[in-house]
């Protein structure tokens, strides 16, 4: 997944339950004086990213609806600032299915919506294409300047999973 840190989620099924717990296990992993990773072994298990700055938090997908309770006590024991972005890499319910947890003011970015997003003025357009690895150009992406950094978004190609399909807005 583009965005994600490790993806481990995205190529191994560890079960599934449709039930909601409080025990189900959390790892929340500094990777940098700002930026931790949690993984909620639920599910595909994806990995998310907190963002923490001066300006409030950024957060890299959501996870499943089910697990927004065990997210929502990570988020409170990192840090008490605003969830001022989420960032879904793509819409699978593994990814952004506990979108609910936005506050009032959260912006959610997604692939539908980053045009829209870049003509309020919240995301700025790149500057030209990007070359990934093993020669995948990507052509376009969004900035977005928060915390002192420069984020970029980067839309995947077309059908970045085989049962993922992507439509412009």
């Amino acid at each position: 997944c583009v965005g994600c840190v490790g993806c481990v989620g995205c190529v191994r099924v560890l079960g599934w339950s449709q039930d909601t717990r409080d025990d189900i296990p959390t790892s929340v992993v500094e990777l940098s004086e700002h930026i931790v990773r949690i993984t909620i072994d639920f599910g595909l298990r994806p990995n998310l990213v907190i963002f923490n700055g001066r300006e409030g938090l950024l957060l890299v997908d959501t996870g499943h609806k089910d697990t927004a309770a065990q997210l929502q006590k990570a988020l409170q024991e990192f840090t008490a600032s605003e969830l001022r972005y989420i960032i879904n890499t793509h819409s699978h319910h593994d990814h952004a299915g506990a979108n609910d947890i936005s506050q009032e003011n959260t912006v959610i970015v997604g692939y539908p919506n980053l045009v829209r997003w870049m003509k309020e003025g919240v995301l700025k357009a790149g500057e030209g294409p990007i070359l990934g690895r093993k020669g995948v150009v990507f052509p376009n992406y969004f900035r977005l300047d928060f915390n002192d950094e420069e984020i970029w978004i980067v839309p995947p190609p077309p059908k970045h999973t085989q049962h993922t399909k992507h439509t412009q807005h």
